[in-house]
């Protein structure tokens, strides 16, 4: 015997859950920034497992080439994109420090998304300093199961 439940979630409750998932993932990004702690940022990036499995589900387009593509992934995943998350993470706490932002006391203000039903879209943090406001801008931002990840591009603006 089987048992099967659907529920289909209303605008509302849509709009709800994205804006929970992202307010989640901003009050996360603060608090990596207070701690700058370059660990707990990385904790928001996707994995390599994570684009392994999005190949391995897509295995027809690689055919046997599969195990090859994902090896040539996780070269270009480990030299340029973690690379460039790690240095724009640091780029931004330098830039923070010179501009007076004191990180281990920001304030989360506000998180906005450049389309919240989109898989990947920018996004702009808005958070508070010594009575500043400042803005951390996503180049992308990445909607995954549910949750927000960031990509490996963010500037202080």
């Amino acid at each position: 015997m089987t048992l099967a439940s659907f529920k289909t979630l209303s605008p509302e409750e849509r709009i709800s859950k994205a804006d929970i998932a992202g307010e989640r993932l901003a009050s996360q990004i603060v608090t990596a920034f207070q701690h700058r702690s370059l660990q707990e940022y990385s904790s928001l990036f996707p994995s390599l497992e994570y684009f392994h499995g999005i190949m391995e589900k897509n295995a027809a387009i690689y055919g046997p080439n599969l195990e090859e593509a994902k090896e040539e992934f996780e070269q270009q995943y480990t030299t340029l994109v973690l690379p460039a998350m790690n240095q724009s993470f640091k780029t931004v706490i330098a830039q923070g420090m010179k501009a007076g932002i004191d990180w281990a006391s920001i304030k989360l203000v506000s998180v906005e998304f450049g389309d919240e039903n989109a898989a990947a879209t920018p996004a702009t943090i808005r958070f508070t300093s010594n009575g500043k406001e400042y803005r951390l801008r996503f180049e992308k931002t990445l909607s995954i199961n549910g949750e927000w990840k960031v990509s490996q591009y963010v500037s202080l603006i």
